[in-house]
C-alpha cells in the first residue's frame, strides 16, 4: 500500500511535491506447514481503520483455501510508523467453504462510524452473502462477528461468447466487486447466472446478469432492503451484463457500472442509475460508457478454454461535489487488445426542484440545494413564479403546469472521457 502524505478521507489533494509512505503487511496464514498466497487483495476504508480481504492459496499448486480480513488502525498506518494490524482468518468454513469469499473491505461515508465491515459472495451457496462486522475498529484490538444473509436464488455466470471467436471471455465468478456504506445502508453487487426472465428457473439459455443490493440493520442483523438485477431477455443470443461495481452519492442516487458483450456484441461496458425515491428494485435505462470495436480477442489459446477479461470495474463518487460518479470499465479496443475506459457520469438528483416557502427564505434554500447537488430552485410568487438555475445564476419566469428541466439534467450524461491500452490478457 501507498499512503499520500495529503491523505484524508475526504477530497485529498496530490500535486508534484506530495510524498507517499509504503506499507506492507506479512501474510502469516499457513495450511499445515504450507505457506499461503493473499490474492485477489481488496480495498475499504472509514475515518477509523483500513480494510483489506484477500483469498488464502496455499501448497506448491496453490490451491483456494480459505479467505482473510486484515484491519489495519488508520492512525498507526498513516503516521509514517508501524502501522497495528489485526487478522481474522479463517473467514470461511475449512471444510464446506461456507462464509464469505473474496471478503472486499467496505468503504464507508458516514463520518465516526461505530464498525467497520467485509461483504462478500458465499464459497458454499449462491443464494447467500455474508457480512463480517468489525466492532472496535477504532481501537488496535477490533473483534470481528459474521452475518450470513439470504437473498434470492441465483447461480455462476457463464462465461461470455465474443462475436466469431473460439474462446469465451471469463466472467469471473459470483464474486462482489466492491461495497460502499451510505447514511447507515450498505451498498453492493455481483454478478449471477439467469435466464430469460431474470431467475434461475425461467426459459431459455443463461446469461450473465447483474443484481445490486442494498444491505440494511448494519448496527443489529443485516438484512436485504432493496435490490434488484440488470438482464438481457432476448430469446437467442442475449447481452450478458457482468464486473458490476456500484456507488451511492449523496442525494441517494445509486450507479452501477459494468461489462456487456455475447455472441452479437463486442465487448464494452453500460451504466444503470436508479434515484432515491424510484420504486423497489427499479433501476432506469443503461447508458453506454463505451461501445467495443468490431475486432478480434484471441490473443493466444487458453489453457483453460477461456480469455480473463478485466476484473477492472470501479465506481466511485467525486468528492469535489459528492455528487458526480467516476466509473472504469474495459472494452474491447482492437484486434487482441483491450483498454480501460473511466468516465465521468452525471446524473439528475431528486429532486431537480426545490421549493422555496417564502422570501425570507430564499438564501437558506439555495444553500440546501447547492450542498444536495439540487440544480433548480422554484420561487413562487403572487406576481409570477420564477426558477433559478444556481449553476449560472439564471432566473426565469415558469409556469409550474408546464415547466419542466432540460432533458440533459434528467438524464444520466457521459461527460468526459480518459482511456488506456491494456494489451491482451
Amino acid at each position: 500500500m501507498s499512503v499520500a502524505s495529503c491523505a484524508r478521507f475526504v477530497a485529498p489533494t496530490i500535486t508534484d511535491v506530495t510524498t507517499w509512505t509504503y506499507l506492507s503487511i506479512a501474510n502469516t496464514v499457513t495450511r499445515g506447514s504450507d505457506p499461503c498466497f493473499a490474492d485477489y487483495p481488496t480495498l475499504g476504508l472509514d475515518t477509523h481503520a483500513l480494510y483489506i480481504g484477500v483469498n488464502q492459496f496455499c501448497g506448491s499448486g496453490y490451491e483456494f483455501y480459505t479467505s482473510s480480513g486484515f484491519v489495519l488502525h488508520k492512525a498507526t498506518s498513516l503516521s509514517g510508523g508501524t502501522a497495528s494490524v489485526t487478522l481474522f482468518s479463517p473467514l470461511m468454513n475449512l471444510t464446506t467453504y461456507a462464509g464469505i469469499y473474496t471478503p472486499q473491505g467496505v468503504d464507508n461515508y458516514d463520518a465516526n462510524p461505530a464498525f467497520g465491515f467485509f461483504v462478500g459472495a458465499d464459497g458454499e451457496r449462491y443464494d447467500r452473502l455474508n457480512v463480517v462486522r468489525i466492532a472496535s475498529p477504532g481501537t488496535t484490538t477490533p473483534s470481528a462477528s459474521a452475518f450470513p444473509i439470504t437473498v434470492d436464488a441465483a447461480t455462476a455466470p457463464p462465461n461470455v461468447p465474443v462475436p466469431g471467436m473460439p474462446w469465451p471471455l471469463d466472467a469471473i465468478d459470483h464474486r462482489l466487486m466492491n461495497g460502499v456504506i451510505r447514511s447507515g445502508r450498505l451498498y453492493t453487487a455481483q454478478a449471477i447466472g439467469v435466464r430469460q426472465n431474470g431467475t434461475t428457473s425461467g426459459a431459455g439459455s443463461l446469461r450473465a446478469g447483474v443484481r445490486w443490493y442494498q444491505l440494511d440493520g448494519l448496527g443489529t442483523t443485516p438484512i436485504v432492503g432493496k435490490f434488484g438485477t440488470i438482464w438481457d431477455g432476448a430469446v437467442s443470443s442475449p447481452v450478458h451484463h457482468w464486473l458490476p461495481s456500484v456507488n451511492v452519492n449523496a442525494a441517494g442516487t445509486l450507479v452501477v457500472g459494468y461489462s456487456v458483450g455475447g455472441a452479437l456484441l463486442s465487448p464494452g461496458a453500460r451504466v444503470s442509475y436508479r434515484l432515491m425515491t424510484d420504486p423497489q428494485g427499479e433501476l432506469r435505462a443503461p447508458t453506454i460508457v463505451v461501445s467495443g470495436a468490431s475486432a478480434a480477442y484471441n490473443p493466444y489459446t487458453p489453457f483453460y478454454g477461456y480469455h480473463r477479461w478485466g476484473d477492472y470495474s470501479m465506481t466511485s463518487v467525486d468528492p469535489a461535489d459528492d455528487t458526480t460518479f467516476w466509473t472504469a470499465q474495459s472494452y474491447l479496443k482492437a484486434n487482441h487488445v483491450y483498454g480501460t475506459r473511466a468516465v465521468q457520469v452525471s446524473t439528475p438528483v431528486p429532486p431537480v426542484v426545490e421549493v422555496s416557502p417564502s422570501a425570507d427564505k430564499f438564501g437558506k434554500q439555495i444553500r440546501y440545494a447547492d450542498r444536495r447537488g439540487i440544480p433548480y430552485v422554484w420561487f413562487p410568487d403572487d406576481a409570477g413564479d420564477t426558477v433559478k438555475d444556481i449553476r449560472s445564476g439564471e432566473q426565469v419566469g415558469a409556469d409550474a403546469t408546464t415547466w419542466t428541466p432540460p432533458d440533459t439534467d434528467l438524464r444520466p450524461r457521459v461527460v468526459a472521457v480518459t482511456d488506456s491500452d491494456e494489451g491482451a490478457s
